[in-house]
């Protein structure tokens, strides 16, 4: 298969969703020969210090979308629903109205969703309780005209889909990791004892504030020398129990890649049962050292079978079968598996 797929995603830059697409479109194009057009909601930077064919929309309203789309004659569709990325509340009617009408002029649009979120929920004295009725009505009209398949990371989120339409080519697949894939990544006896905590500001703030006794006992039991904070922001603080920590701010992808793979540990506070969705928890994974997980409420049953170590359970007696397990349940959805999967859709 040969040909062009558009990708519709919310921004054009070096994180999240954008990241995601990024690599996708890579490996579509390597693999198969599917060169991917990107329409984009908002401006931003170039992804990846390069600018590859994007659209940009002048203004957020359900008639360009469908006119901006009409002009790929008939290219299918992937559409990177994050609700959040496309409205401020979360609630981006024009996309869905857009999306409707490319649908209906076109009389054939091919359309693949890949569902990084659903909706939000929430106690009642907080807005997204009350923004929560039109999300899920949003997501559901789009899942409803997702005729090419759809794909979701989170077994929670498939078992809504299901519930608003039962559909065949529903997958569910974890994320990849976006600063890739060391082909043989070496035994931790070969690393240096350094303990890695990697992801955007908010993410590594809570890591040290919310998870600060966790991280310690971390650094204590895997007899860690030195954590090194790896992204954009300063939020680490000069040590963890004793333990200096070098903040390197944000770094190029191969850079941090190099910087995992002689690590002994990556550490996220992250919900357990999300952490499919969570591309820092693929990258520890993908880089086969030992993932430390921890969050504010015990582990669900979903979630024990996603290898990682929570310091607030019993220790391994062998943190190399761990991070061995973390690499091995990687392997499942990695970026080939992922170009696979949408090779199938989209053609």
């Amino acid at each position: 298969m040969s040909g062009l797929v558009v990708q519709f995603l919310p921004r054009l830059d070096s994180y999240g969703v954008a990241s995601h697409a990024s690599k996708l479109a890579q490996a579509l194009e390597t693999s198969a020969g599917i060169r991917s057009q990107f329409v984009v909601a908002q401006s931003s930077e170039s992804l990846n210090g390069r600018q590859p064919d994007s659209v940009t929309l002048r203004n957020l309203g359900d008639r360009e979308v469908a006119d901006v789309l009409a002009r790929f004659d008939g290219a299918p569709v992937l559409m990177h629903y994050s609700n959040y990325g496309y409205a401020k509340r979360g609630n981006p009617g024009w996309l869905i109205r857009g999306i409707e009408r490319w649908q209906r002029q076109s009389g054939a649009g091919r359309l693949v969703t890949v569902f990084h979120e659903l909706y939000a929920t929430g106690m009642p004295w907080q807005s997204s309780f009350w923004l929560s009725p039109v999300q899920r009505h949003l997501a559901a009209r789009l899942h409803r005209v997702s005729g090419g398949g759809v794909v979701t990371s989170l077994e929670r989120y498939a078992q809504v889909l299901r519930s608003w339409k039962e559909v065949d080519s529903l997958a569910i697949l974890p994320v990849f990791s976006t600063i890739g894939e060391p082909i043989a990544p070496p035994a931790l006896v070969s690393r240096r004892r350094r303990l890695v905590v990697f992801g955007s500001p908010g993410l590594r703030a809570r890591a040290y504030a919310a998870g600060g006794a966790a991280l310690a006992r971390a650094c204590a039991s895997l007899c860690i020398d030195e954590v090194v904070d790896v992204g954009p922001s300063q939020v680490a603080p000069p040590t963890v129990n004793k333990v200096p920590v070098l903040a390197l701010g944000r770094q190029p992808s191969n850079a941090v890649s190099e910087l995992l793979a002689d690590s002994v540990a990556g550490y996220l506070h992250y919900p357990h049962d999300y952490l499919p969705k969570s591309t820092v928890f693929a990258a520890y994974s993908a880089h086969r050292l030992v993932p430390v997980c921890t969050w504010s409420t015990p582990r669900s049953q979903s979630a024990e079978r996603f290898p990682c170590w929570d310091t607030g359970g019993s220790e391994t007696s062998d943190w190399q079968q761990l991070a061995d397990r973390a690499h091995a349940w990687y392997q499942g959805h990695s970026l080939e598996r992922h170009a696979s999967l949408y090779q199938g859709l989209l053609q």
